[in-house]
C-alpha cells in the first residue's frame, strides 16, 4: 500500500466563526447597529497647511448653518453641532437606519497661533469651509542671501 498526501476539496479555515462570535455576541446583548447609528457620529474632518493660512474642511451632510457652532478658544477650533433625525423616521416602522444622528465635537489644536479676530467660515453644500489665518510670528520668513 502507498501513503497518498490528503488534499482536501474544499479549504476550511479552523477559526473562521470566531471572526463572526463578537457580532454575535453584540446582535445579542447589545445595542443595534440603528441603536448606534442616532447617538455618536463625528463628521469627515480635512486639515491643510497653506503658506499663511491653515484651512479645516468638515462635512456635514443635512445640517444648516445655524446647528454648527465654532469657536476658538487660545490654540483649540471646537466644532459642536447636532444633526437631528426627521420626525417621519420615529414615527413610520424603520427598516434600515444607516445615516448617522446625533451631537457631535470635534476640537483641533494648532501647533502655531492663528488670528482669532481674522477667522472665516464657509458653508456650502454641506461641507463647511473655515480659514485660519496665521499670526504674523508663525509665518515663515525668507531670509536674502547676499554674495560677498
Amino acid at each position: 500500500m502507498s501513503l497518498v498526501k490528503y488534499r482536501p476539496t474544499r479549504y476550511v479555515e479552523p477559526f473562521r466563526n470566531l471572526f463572526n462570535l463578537e457580532d454575535d455576541i453584540e446582535r445579542l446583548f447589545g445595542p443595534s447597529r440603528g441603536d448606534v447609528a442616532r447617538v455618536a457620529w463625528n463628521p469627515a474632518l480635512d486639515l491643510q497647511e497653506e503658506k499663511d493660512t491653515y484651512v479645516v474642511k468638515a462635512e456635514l451632510p443635512g445640517l444648516e448653518k445655524d446647528h454648527v457652532s465654532i469657536t476658538m478658544d487660545a490654540d483649540v477650533l471646537t466644532l459642536k453641532g447636532e444633526k437631528k433625525q426627521d420626525k417621519a423616521a420615529e414615527d413610520n416602522n424603520v427598516y434600515r437606519n444607516e445615516r448617522y444622528y446625533g451631537a457631535f465635537q470635534r476640537s483641533i489644536r494648532f501647533a502655531s497661533e492663528v488670528k482669532a479676530d481674522k477667522i472665516t467660515a464657509e458653508f456650502k453644500n454641506g461641507v463647511l469651509t473655515i480659514t485660519l489665518p496665521k499670526s504674523e510670528a508663525v509665518k515663515p520668513k525668507e531670509i536674502p542671501v547676499t554674495v560677498a
